[in-house]
């Protein structure tokens, strides 16, 4: 940016002043000397009396200030050229297309002029390949990494490959109004330009569909042994396939596979007799429309079967029955042996035969009667209490309820009102008690219900006892097969034994704080633990065992006794064991080892030893106090801390 000379007002004042002796010397050189008495004009008086503007020229008058108004040369008069009064305003930087410049602004007519031009600084392109598509050249785009698009020149591109053009695919059918169209697309990556079927005059293609349906098709059929098949439900249309024609010009013939129709009462067999509609002309569709298939029924014989319940046929030979005509039963009646719960009788055949308009698979109809099995009620022994035969689908109704089961040393005991169910399987190596409870009243009575023990259920099979001659056959078919067996549940409640431990000295009196109790069963493990009480005894409860050890210990000295239980255990005056630790000696030093004994009075003594119990419990030390002393020395009390 240039700087911009700037002139202050003392310099204007010096620059004024030679400007003013300047011009008084061209006067004076240019005038000759006044003559002796000649008036000289002193200009001395200045006035600009028309301001220049930017595009006009103002006027400055001189004026002598020392003669009058009328005397020749009193004033004269200058121009002032006219322009503009420029200010510097901005500097504008060069761009790659742009040339830089000053902006200068006049003051009166704010007109702007630039100035000292600076040359552009030209482009710096970047290189990118464009691949050729099937619409634009290929070639390389060249893009300025300074300017902006907006730069003149920012971008350009050299073409170096020709457009390909599409690449169409095959016509696809595709909705067009009410009609359809066939519609192309290019095949090449990323172009998704598409195009309809065209015209000898350029417009597009309309074409209508044709539908080809079979409206004698049945939602099921049975096959006949020689292939044919018979209608065993009502008829329903199904649709074949598809044609779209160019409309105007005829319905081609259906190009995929023949249809067929059943067999029905009128006729054994059918052959295709072509198509036909009602909605179109088919030699020039101008339409969507459907076709449907033409049958004309054919004269054949019919087959007749004989089935049971399961789809198996029954040993007799088919018979071929002409159309209308009737067929003939079996002379004998058919029989049944389902494997399972009930025995078959043969009751009718479903199918009447009187007139054969088709072919038949006639069923035979069965009533049902329930196999017979046995329940047995035994008691918690296994000795039998009751048993009844019943039909399968019927409950068993004995369900003996006034049992009684004698009490034991363990247990007392009462009916619950189940039966536990209890099988062995057919090999006699295994034993099971079922967790839950067989109750005779529903169990057998509904073959549908999931419940655990139902015959119905899939594991009633192994839940009975097997005639060993047959458990081949894992069904039971007969009563010798289909043996329940049931036990009676009891409610029980253990009895409670009760024997008093007094811990003593070998004199025979009570040894207080005499340590742990333990118990232990027959079996050698701990059934219990127990202290003594404050008059050095205690009362443990236990349940039956056949006998119990029974542990004192006490300052290293043991002492147990075995017990065995009876009913003496049971009474209100139970039995006390005695248990011996050493001897009054061996107490009374083991105290001295262990304890200071301070005599007083009662009442003193049971003060001094309630303060210094506080005392040593809070310094951990233990308060031991002699009672067994106490009953010897009656006249004081005797402690040991």
């Amino acid at each position: 940016m240039k700087k911009t000379m700037k002139i202050g007002r003392r310099s204007l004042a010096i620059v004024l002043s030679i400007l003013m002796v300047f011009s008084a010397l061209v006067f004076s050189v240019g005038a000759a000397d006044p003559e002796p008495g000649e008036h000289v004009h002193h200009y001395d008086i200045v006035e600009v009396t028309i301001e220049p503007t930017c595009y006009e020229d103002g006027l400055r008058t001189y004026t002598c200030s020392t003669c009058d108004d009328g005397v020749e040369g009193h004033s004269y008069t200058e121009p002032i050229s006219a322009g503009h009064n420029l200010q510097f305003s901005y500097h504008t930087d060069p761009t790659c297309s742009q040339q830089g410049y000053d902006t200068y602004v006049c003051s009166r007519c704010q007109v702007a002029v630039r100035k000292n031009f600076e040359n552009p600084l030209g482009h710096r392109y970047s290189e990118e390949i464009i691949p050729v598509n099937c619409t634009e050249d290929g070639g390389i785009l060249y893009t300025c990494t300074v300017c902006d698009e907006s730069e003149p020149g920012h971008s350009y591109f050299e073409s170096t490959e020709t457009a390909l053009d599409h690449d169409m695919g095959e016509y696809r059918i595709v909705t067009y109004g009410d009609a359809y169209a066939k519609l192309a697309e290019c095949q090449r990556e990323g172009c998704d330009y598409t195009a309809y079927e065209l015209g000898e005059d350029e417009s597009v293609n309309i074409y209508y569909r044709v539908q080809y349906v079979n409206d004698y098709v049945t939602n099921a059929t049975d096959v006949a042994s020689d292939g044919t098949t018979l209608s065993v439900a009502p008829f329903r249309s199904e649709f074949v396939g598809n044609e779209y024609v160019l409309a105007g010009t005829p319905a081609p013939e259906y190009s995929g596979e023949t249809p067929t129709r059943d067999a029905t009462y009128d006729y054994g067999a059918y052959e295709f007799a072509g198509w036909t509609t009602n909605d179109g002309n088919v030699d020039c569709v101008e339409s969507n429309m459907i076709l449907h298939a033409k049958f004309n029924g054919v004269d054949v014989q019919h087959w007749v079967v004989f089935e049971n319940p399961n789809g198996a046929r029954i040993n007799t030979e088919d018979q071929w029955v002409n159309h209308g005509e009737s067929g003939v039963y079996p002379a004998e009646d058919p029989t049944y042996s389902r494997t399972g719960f009930y025995n078959y009788v043969f009751n009718h055949w479903d199918t009447d035969l009187d007139t054969v308009y088709s072919n038949r698979a006639v069923k035979a109809i069965y009533d049902e009667v329930g196999k017979e099995y046995k329940i047995i009620y035994c008691d918690y022994n296994g000795s039998q209490l009751a048993s009844e035969v019943f039909n399968y689908g019927q409950a068993p109704t004995a369900n003996p309820t006034d049992l009684e089961r004698p009490n034991d040393e363990t247990f007392y005991y009462a009916f619950s009102g189940k039966w536990i169910y209890r099988y062995d399987a057919p090999s006699g190596e295994t034993y099971e008690t079922f967790s839950e409870f067989y109750d005779v009243s529903n169990k057998l009575v509904c073959p549908n219900n999931p419940a655990p023990f139902c015959l119905d259920c899939g594991r009633g099979y192994d839940s009975f006892e097997y005639d060993p001659a047959n458990e081949n056959d894992p069904y039971m078919t007969d009563i010798e097969k289909g043996i329940i067996r049931v036990f009676a549940d009891y409610y029980t409640r253990p009895k409670i034994y009760r024997v008093r431990v007094v811990a003593v000295d070998s004199d025979g009196d009570p040894i207080r704080n005499a340590g742990t109790i333990q118990v232990l069963g027959s079996e050698g493990h701990l059934y219990k633990t127990a202290t003594l009480d404050d008059d050095a005894s205690a009362v443990l409860e236990l349940t039956y065992d056949k006998f119990y050890t029974i542990q004192v210990s006490y300052s290293g000295e043991v002492a147990q006794q075995t017990i065995t239980l009876d009913e003496r255990n049971m009474s209100e005056n139970f039995p006390t064991v005695r248990l011996v630790l050493g001897s009054p000696s061996a107490i009374q030093e083991d105290h001295a080892e262990t304890c200071s004994c301070i005599c007083h009075t009662p009442l003193i003594g049971r003060i001094y030893i309630a303060f210094l119990n506080v005392i040593y419990r809070l310094t951990g030390r233990k308060i031991v106090c002699c009672f067994d002393m106490y009953e010897t020395h009656k006249d004081q009390l005797v402690y040991t801390a």
